[in-house]
């Protein structure tokens, strides 16, 4: 019998019962569970409003209170639960389990390690704790540190598809590439859907320019994961290197709407915005890139190369060199510095130039903007968490 069957089985079950003895709060938490379990966020969320209407002193009812709103992407409201639940008294290893996952869903990662460090080695753990506490650590490029956690769980259970594929994106993170093949190799034996082996195939596929495979794996990653930034980015990426500049510019907006802080996607998407001739765009992507890290030379050089697009020599001369003071390698600020020289009062050169950027091979190693731009927007470019513990 299909598990589907056995849950809505049991719901009328329960419910038969309920209808018999609707103050029933235990009823009503069975209830509510196999609402949830379901997919039917609104009942769920009824029975267990109505079960705390009558008890609302418990700590299992206002536990699963914070797990429905966590299901219902309510995060700040689970967090508030959770939060009074720990104040309270509650120690029960799940209730941080849950309050470090909803921490790291909105980007409170050092909050999410000192829960996750408090329960790490508690027995009573759910599965996936030490693999969120090391994407935790992952997020806060604490990368070796992620990889002894992981190497902890998988010493537990080699076979865990989660820890292999989390180990891969660690691993491609610390640039060890043929690591990270290995460990995301062995994720898609035990799990051929798994998100982090897939990220991490179609990433070192895209750093070798193999469009073709890099697609197959994010598409694939997409197909499971929708929500996923480092998929939308990595595929953002193999338009872009296709010359697809329309495709990769709506790409690569969905990775920034799904990872927001990730500086090396906002550049992607300002220079392919400044290709397709938005310039506003551009703009507002490297101001927000601004925003992320204000010490960064690739953005001041950007917004230098938009000076430049206006004409405002001056501002593009200011900028390019607080970009090159603070990298002296920086390909934006020595694009920007090229068009000043290049330009020599013909307003229309910067433009001519920046049509074609993607393709101008003006590095030292005559690599194209668009292979550096792939290379940026992969490193570091952050992780989603596991599934919080139902």
């Amino acid at each position: 019998m299909p598990h589907t069957q056995q849950l809505r089985e049991r719901l009328t079950r329960h419910e038969r019962f309920l209808a018999q003895d609707p103050r029933n709060t235990g009823l009503l938490a069975e209830v509510a569970q196999l609402r949830l379990q379901l997919g039917d966020l609104a009942a769920a969320q009824s029975a267990i409003e109505s079960a705390l209407a009558i008890s609302p002193a418990d700590p299992s009812l206002r536990s699963q209170w914070a797990v429905v709103s966590l299901a219902s992407g309510r995060l700040d409201e689970a967090i508030g639960i959770l939060e009074r639940l720990i104040a309270d008294g509650e120690q029960a290893p799940a209730i941080r389990y849950n309050l470090a996952y909803a921490e790291v869903l909105t980007g409170r990662y050092g909050e999410a390690r000192g829960h996750l460090e408090a329960i790490a080695a508690s027995p009573d753990a759910p599965a996936g704790t030490l693999v969120l506490f090391s994407q935790a650590l992952h997020a806060l490029g604490e990368l070796d540190e992620a990889k002894r956690v992981l190497e902890r769980r998988l010493e537990q259970a080699p076979e865990d598809a989660q820890a292999l594929g989390a180990m891969a994106l660690v691993c491609l993170d610390a640039l060890d590439n043929a690591a990270a093949r290995r460990w995301a190799l062995e994720a898609i034996e035990q799990d051929a859907d798994n998100h982090d082996a897939l990220v991490t195939l179609g990433s070192l596929a895209l750093a070798e320019q193999d469009t073709a495979v890099a697609r197959q794996f994010f598409e694939k990653a997409l197909d499971r994961h929708p929500r996923s930034g480092r998929a939308w980015s990595g595929l953002g990426l193999v338009e872009m290197l296709d010359m697809r500049h329309e495709k990769a510019k709506s790409d690569l907006e969905q990775a920034v709407a799904y990872m927001p802080n990730h500086i090396g996607t906002w550049h992607a998407l300002a220079w392919t915005r400044l290709v397709t001739k938005d310039i506003v765009g551009a703009e507002a992507a490297f101001n927000k890139s601004l925003e992320i890290d204000r010490n960064f030379g690739e953005t001041h050089g950007g917004l230098a190369v938009i000076a430049m697009l206006r004409g405002a020599r001056t501002e593009a001369d200011r900028l390019t060199k607080i970009s090159l003071r603070l990298d002296p390698q920086c390909f934006a600020g020595r694009f920007a510095q090229s068009l000043l020289l290049a330009q020599q009062g013909k307003e229309d050169v910067a433009k001519e130039i920046v049509s074609r950027v993607l393709d101008s091979a003006t590095t030292p190693g005559g690599q194209s903007l668009r292979v550096q731009l792939a290379t940026l927007a992969q490193k570091r470019a952050g992780r989603p968490p596991t599934q919080g513990n139902q």
